[in-house]
């Protein structure tokens, strides 16, 4: 089942598969539960943000650096981002400031080609993996956007989503109705490890690892932010229905920064989310409209290691960023090469082999008195 927002290719008349999602999904809980999710009208008050808006780039259209229904964001360490451009079936590239780099893929089945093109993540060796929604499959290209490997064939339904943990195995949301949403992850090579979330997730949209290695789920139509082991296992939740702070109408991108702090992007209640380790709501910021600051219908998010916030704000066909007035990255710890705890071992002995000298000197000046 397609369940992304209503989207249409503006690149290829054939390309009419595109529908809304999220009207489909709408069966599986209580009206008495969900407001008009789909239009993403309703608003949220702000309160106490910490972010400010920076930048925004992209635009309606299939020219380069224009955006189609873009849906998510990574940050490589050299700053440049990459995005998810859903109804244009590619990924682009720009830089830090937003200007147009490059791109890759076109609208098709074969190898670098896409079909919904709808998650992105990037491993330590910055490859970058797109989990294609309609391929049914993930596709992995170096950083310059050639052609690598794929996997997930025959194993995944509907893979919207992908985060990548330190060792290299990729986590798949996979949507899989009727038989259960799940996660699944997959090995470095490609090959299937695990299947979790079956029975314990309804829509869920985005995925987010932190440096424990824990595995955050946004799970939409339950209003929740799942949290689980590395082995599937459940730990905990936090949200549930509302627009009240720390609430959820609509939970879709979520992203973790180098200090283990949560932001959720609240697609129907258009504003992004902020959280601590352990859950706790801390600050938010946007509303309804196309103005700066304001989303529509807000999806991925991303933050990069100065801790900058990008989010694929869907509806309006673009990419804002903000920065946060009070963020502190992590302070990296040098460890020595062993080469250097040599050369500082021996500095020690010779500087206690001198004093040690210097003592016995002045022993046997005494001595000999």
């Amino acid at each position: 089942m397609n369940r992304q927002f209503f989207s249409e290719s503006i690149t290829s008349t054939n390309f009419k598969r595109m529908k809304n999602k999220l009207a489909n999904s709408l069966s599986l809980v209580s009206a008495a539960t969900i407001s008009i999710i789909g239009l993403c009208l309703s608003t949220a008050t702000q309160a106490s943000a910490d972010a400010t808006f920076s930048f925004s780039f992209g635009g309606l259209g299939s020219g380069n650096g224009q955006l189609a229904c873009p849906t998510n964001i990574r940050v490589d360490n050299s700053s440049n981002i990459y995005v998810a451009d859903l109804c244009n079936n590619r990924i682009q590239e720009f830089n830090s400031s937003g200007q147009y780099l490059s791109q890759f893929g076109n609208f098709g089945t074969g190898n670098g080609q896409f079909y919904s093109p709808y998650g992105i993540a990037l491993d330590k060796s910055e490859n970058i993996f797109v989990a294609e929604e309609g391929n049914q499959r993930i596709q992995k290209f170096n950083s310059s956007g050639v052609y690598i490997s794929q996997f997930g064939n025959g194993l995944l339904t509907s893979p919207i989503a992908i985060a990548i943990d330190n060792l290299g195995n990729s986590y798949v949301v996979n949507f899989n109705l009727p038989f259960g949403d799940n996660i699944k992850e997959f090995d470095s090579n490609g090959v299937l490890q695990l299947s979790f979330g079956i029975g314990q997730l309804a829509d869920p949209r985005s995925i987010a690892i932190d440096s424990n290695g824990d595995i955050y789920i946004s799970d939409g139509l339950s209003h929740l932010v799942k949290k689980f082991n590395s082995s599937g296992s459940y730990l905990s939740q936090f949200g549930g229905f509302g627009n009240g702070d720390g609430q959820f109408n609509l939970p879709f991108g979520i992203a973790i920064d180098s200090i283990g702090d949560i932001y959720v992007g609240d697609a129907s209640s258009n504003r992004i989310q902020k959280f601590n380790s352990s859950g706790v709501y801390l600050s938010q910021f946007g509303s309804f409209g196309n103005g700066n600051g304001q989303f529509s219908g807000p999806q991925g998010i991303t933050v990069d290691k100065n801790g900058k916030i990008y989010v694929a704000d869907y509806y309006n066909n673009r990419i804002q960023v903000f920065t946060q007035n009070d963020f502190t990255p992590p302070q990296p710890v040098t460890t020595p090469e062993p080469s250097s705890l040599f050369s500082l071992g021996l500095l020690g002995l010779g500087l206690a082999a001198t004093k040690m000298k210097g003592i016995l000197s002045k022993k046997s000046k005494v001595t000999h008195r």
